[in-house]
């Protein structure tokens, strides 16, 4: 996931953002949707302004325009704010993932730090999934072991992915990764900060 808008402060934010900016319904148009994916589903990470609330949002949408919107609830606090990294600073939390339909499958989503909370974790699986979709925004991936536990407490096969480029003032490195519900490496991409598209056959169900 990645913002949609780089900028360093709340006041900058708000020159970018705007309520009428990244009204969901008016920023994915059904019509303009369909002409461009035809029978594609994708999903964006943006950042996103409510009501003088500001959130890290993934939205995602397929053919038929708007599917689903997750905003990220267990925002990271980098004290020092390095390169603009102190979620606290500038985003208000979400309510934690819930469940969606996309193409006919069951799934919740969940940003970046909401995989390190033990309760984001355990309310994904009580959810019961048939697949999880979990972007990053890291400097660098490498711990599997961690994401592979993930996939196999939530029961679920879970797509992970990471932003290739500059994070704020942050470079990242990429390394998406498709794991099985038993916590497999089924797939991954290159973490050399090379843009690449990850292409897996994957079968959702419950582990």
């Amino acid at each position: 996931h990645q913002s949609l808008c780089s900028v360093s402060s709340r006041k900058r934010m708000d020159d970018f953002l705007s309520d009428d900016a990244l009204k969901i319904s008016g920023l994915f148009n059904p019509v303009k949707v369909k002409h461009f994916l035809n029978k594609t589903n994708v999903n964006k990470g943006l950042s996103e302004v409510d009501g003088g609330r500001y959130y890290i949002a993934q939205v995602f949408t397929g053919p038929d325009g708007f599917i689903h919107r997750y905003r990220k609830t267990w925002i990271w606090h980098n004290r020092p704010d390095d390169n603009y990294r102190d979620e606290w600073v500038r985003y208000d939390p979400g309510t934690g993932p819930d469940l969606f339909t996309i193409d006919g499958v069951k799934a919740p989503c969940f940003l970046c730090s909401d995989g390190e909370s033990k309760r984001c974790i355990q309310r994904a699986a009580d959810l019961a999934p048939e697949v999880v979709f979990h972007p990053n925004n890291r400097r660098r991936i490498t711990e599997d072991e961690a994401y592979a536990g993930r996939a196999r407490s939530i029961g679920a096969p879970m797509l992970v992915t990471n932003r290739v480029g500059a994070s704020w003032g942050a470079a990242t490195t990429g390394r998406c990764m498709v794991f099985s519900a038993k916590g497999e490496l089924l797939a991954e991409a290159n973490h050399e900060a090379r843009e690449e598209i990850l292409m897996w056959k994957l079968k959702p169900g419950r582990g």
